[in-house]
């Protein structure tokens, strides 16, 4: 049985930061919930407003061996 592996980053622009680890691991981003051919479809059904689109990504190993990257909306205070 593998180990679960989880790493999080935080920025200003999380849809560039994720890409560019995406490009630099040879991953790829989380593909959206069955039934949706798009996160902004998605996202939209959700009733999500567009100007919060950009405040998570993740990527995954386009294999499913290696860890998941999550990049989740800032936490300010």
């Amino acid at each position: 049985m593998g180990i679960s592996f989880q790493v999080t980053f935080d920025g200003a622009d999380l849809a560039r930061l994720s890409k560019f680890w995406a490009e630099v691991l040879h991953y790829k981003e989380l593909d959206p919930p069955s039934g949706f051919a798009s996160w902004s479809e998605f996202l939209r059904a959700q009733g999500i407003p567009e100007e919060e689109w950009n405040d998570r990504s993740a990527i995954v190993d386009p294999e499913g061996i290696w860890f998941t990257y999550l990049f989740p909306e800032s936490i300010r205070s």
